[in-house]
């Protein structure tokens, strides 16, 4: 099994709304539905590689099965200095969209592949790695961890606990 990651296509954005919209991404991810026009509109800037953030689709053998973004922490002001106090470095986000690929620790190799890919290109300063966590997405944490990244510091975001988890490369 190879998995891979690719940018975001347009041909990905029904996929995309449908993964958006699944139940298990609810509590933490997308709480509230997301209609495919919304899609359209947010999405089509980034495809191909194009805007502030990267988005990234992970496939295994050809099959799409999860999403990433990452950016950099000082085009988003307003979360990178005043929500996770972190200029310097990206910020990644991330899920597993279909259901089939879940509990087979997919989620923490394509986060693995994503910053020895995105790494050589970024100067020192922007090689820390940044992903905060509900502090009860107690599978995202462990997906995170097994990835390298370690709880650094808390935060309340939007009234809820979290945990900024970090993970620096040389």
């Amino acid at each position: 099994m190879e998995l891979n990651l690719r940018p975001l296509e347009k041909s990905d954005f029904t996929t995309l709304y449908r993964w958006l919209n699944a139940p298990h991404l609810k509590p933490f991810y997308m709480r509230d539905g997301i209609s495919l026009e919304t899609v359209l509109n947010k999405f089509s800037p980034r495809a191909g590689g194009g805007g502030d953030v990267n988005c990234v689709i992970a496939t295994e053998d050809d099959q799409p099965f999860g999403y990433m973004q990452w950016y950099f922490n000082r085009t988003f002001p307003d979360y990178g200095a005043a929500t996770i106090r972190r200029m310097a470095g990206v910020s990644i986000d991330y899920f597993i969209g279909d259901v089939n690929f879940l509990g087979r620790q997919l989620g923490s190799k394509m986060l693995d592949a994503l910053v020895l890919q995105t790494c050589p290109n970024l100067v020192a300063q922007d090689r820390v790695f940044h992903i905060a966590h509900d502090d009860d997405n107690l599978s995202a944490i462990r997906c995170s961890t097994r990835a390298g990244f370690v709880a650094d510091e808390a935060y309340v975001e939007k009234g809820r606990q979290s945990m900024l988890y970090v993970r620096c490369e040389s």
